[in-house]
Parts: structure tokens; sequence; C-alpha cells
């Protein structure tokens, strides 16, 4: 059995992959596991790879059809045989005394995770290196020890928490394999920070070593840059898979506040929020069947902040937005219309989007008496504002 099985996940990475496969086969630890995942790369990737894996019986090359970064990573674990764990993205490269230093620390320890929380930041001129949160150390559930780690998952005043990338982190085959798998395969960001903050809730010990070994580069073009458009939609399906993790914790109060704290950090990073919505609310996901036909009634802060995240990530299709003042939004771009077109429309639900719950009661009366609308389609909750959603 190897003593780690290390894999890449790599896609389109042709001007990177070479370095990166030879960092790792360079290791002074020799007895590993490489694999290498081609997610249908289109470019010269796969050539590369199956060069490199002549040369060295350790380097196993798996072509397989593009399905993302969550896919390929899986494809890799379960083709894995090592006790142990770890990640290196395609375009990253890694210390050559990285894995002999992490698994030395695990065999000595006994601890369920590895992880570095310093690393080197590659950019075109300059490499610097970066801190996450988290100060070297053995941290454990036996002495509690380990609730340094929960309660710096994230920490909301320095807007810093612990790392959230996969790499940083080289772990127990098993324990992380129940987590990963359950990782749903469609994310194309985040995925990471989903995987990370459940494992962190469900180990027994982790190991946090102060020495970087890592070399991440930071590319423009890479897919972290790319899917602004989706952005909003991920952290909520963050958001809802952590959640069943963190709920369920004797920690439950604290690892909630964080999750909350970073979700919200996330959406705004992007800057997400239009200018000329003053208050952003979270769409009701739970309440709407996804792939629906929805009308929203309302074109206030609620109704543009439901449909700004719709046009984004296409959870339901909206097929009508009425409000009773569709005529002051005749010169924007949004296409806001007359209640009268309810008739005139095909759907599922009327989702009334007002932030007073005594206005949407009226709307929903004028709905059922003069639209004829089934009262069973409407759906009135109380908006959620984003800092309210979130409890904080």
């Amino acid at each position: 059995m190897p003593k780690i099985s290390i894999i890449i996940p790599a896609y389109n990475v042709e001007d990177y992959i070479v370095e990166c496969v030879e960092s790792v086969v360079n290791q002074t630890l020799q007895d590993i596991e490489i694999i290498v995942v081609d997610d249908g790369s289109t470019d010269s990737t796969g050539r590369l790879l199956d060069e490199m894996a002549e040369k060295d019986s350790r380097l196993i090359v798996i072509h397989k059809e593009n399905g993302g970064v969550t896919s390929a990573r899986n494809t890799g674990i379960e083709r894995a045989k090592g006790e142990f764990i770890g990640f290196v993205d395609g375009d990253d490269y890694i210390a050559e005394n990285m894995y002999e230093e992490v698994y030395n620390l695990a065999k000595e320890t006994g601890v369920d995770v590895v992880s570095t929380q310093k690393f080197y930041m590659v950019g075109k001129n300059s490499i610097e290196v970066r801190q996450c949160i988290l100060e070297e150390g053995i941290y454990s559930k036996s002495d509690k020890s380990i609730e340094y780690v929960y309660n710096n998952i994230w920490n909301y005043k320095k807007k810093t928490g612990i790392a959230g990338t996969l790499w940083c982190y080289t772990c127990k085959k098993d324990k992380f394999w129940e987590i990963q798998k359950k990782v749903p395969l469609d994310m194309k960001n985040s995925e990471d920070v989903m995987a990370v903050y459940a494992l962190m809730s469900q180990i027994d010990s982790i190991c946090i070593t102060g020495v970087p070994f890592y070399y991440y580069r930071l590319r423009e073009d890479s897919a972290i840059h790319s899917i602004q458009d989706y952005y909003m939609s991920y952290w909520n399906k963050v958001y809802v898979f952590v959640k069943e993790y963190f709920e369920n914790h004797y920690m439950s109060d604290v690892l909630m506040k964080q999750l909350k704290y970073r979700v919200t950090y996330g959406i705004h990073s992007m800057r997400f929020i239009e200018a000329d919505i003053k208050r952003f609310f979270m769409f009701p996901y739970e309440m709407i069947v996804p792939e629906t036909n929805v009308i929203i009634y309302g074109a206030g802060d609620v109704g543009k902040s439901y449909y700004k995240q719709i046009e984004q990530n296409n959870y339901c299709n909206i097929v009508a937005w009425v409000d009773k003042n569709y005529k002051k939004f005749e010169k924007s771009r949004y296409d806001v219309r007359t209640p009268g077109e309810i008739k005139n429309q095909n759907y599922d639900f009327i989702l009334i989007a007002v932030a007073n719950m005594e206005s949407a009661e009226n709307i929903a009366g004028e709905l059922v008496d003069i639209y004829e609308v089934d009262r069973e389609k409407l759906i009135l909750h109380k908006p959620r504002i984003l800092i309210d959603f979130f409890d904080l």
C-alpha cells in the first residue's frame, strides 16, 4: 500500500502540467501513488501526461470525459490505494519535501489530517507567502483543543479563516471520502470550501504545520475567475451542504454563525449585489421546485433580488415579472409588466415578492379575486434580508 495517494485533476493545463507532475514525481518520499485525471482536455495535456507515465510506474493517468474538478477528484479517489490522500492542482507545483514532511507528521502525531496553512502565491513576477488563520500545533477532540479550529473556521472580524482549498490538507482516505463523494458534481466554484468545512466538523484531530510547501499559481483565466455569473447559486449550495454537518455538531451555534458570515462575505466579495438594490434578499429556494415556471409579483428590492438570482443561476423559469407600478420600469433594463399579464402565462407558482406581509396578503387577495388565481399556487413568505437570513 502506498503511503500517500496524490491526486491531480487536470484540464487544459498544457503550459503547466509538466512542471506540476515533475514536482510530485521528484518527491523525497518515494512510496507514493500519483494519479492524474485528465478531465477531457482539448489541448496537449493528455499527450504530455501519457509521455510522463511511460517513465514512472507510480504515475497513473486516467482519461475521462469532462465532468468538472469534483468529478475528476472523485475518479482519482476511487482508484487510490494510499492510506492518506493529498491533492495538487494541475497548474500548481510543490516543494520536493512536502509529502515526506506531511507523512512523517501524520504518523508521529496519529492525526486524521495534516494541513499547511501557509502557501506560496505565484504571480507573473513575484512569489509571496500567504498565511491563513490557524497557528502551528496539534489540535484534538480528546483535550478539546480542536475547539480552536472550530472557532476559527471563519473569523468575521479579520475576514479570514482556515484555508478553504483541498490542496492544503492531507487526509486519511476513508474519513475524507465519506464527505467528498457527497459534494455536488455541478459545483464550479467553492466545492473545496464545502468539503473542507464539512471535514473539519467530522475529524478527531488535526496537525497544522507552519511550513509553506505549496506553490499556488494565480491565473486570470482559471475557473475561479470565470464563473461569477453563477456565484450566488454556488454559495447557496455551500450553505445548504455544510449546514447538514454543522447543525448536528456539539458546537453548532459557533459553527453555524461562522458559516453564515463566510457565505455572506463570499457573496459580497464578488460584488454580486447591484447598486440599485438597496437591500438584498435571499430567494426562497426551499419553497420553489427547481425548473418550474414562476411569476414574480413585485419589483422593489425584494423582487429585484429574486430576479437577479434566478437570472444568474436559472434555478427556475421566470415566465413573467409583474408589478402595479410597471410603468416606472419602462425605461429600465427590467422587463416588468402589468399584473394583467398573469392571465396570459402558463405558470406553476406566483411568488409574491414584497417586504411587508400585510401588503403581501392584500396582493394575494387581489390575485384570487380579480385574476382568479388558484390560492395554492401563491407563495407568501417573510423575505429574508441577507444579514437577517444569516441571523447575525
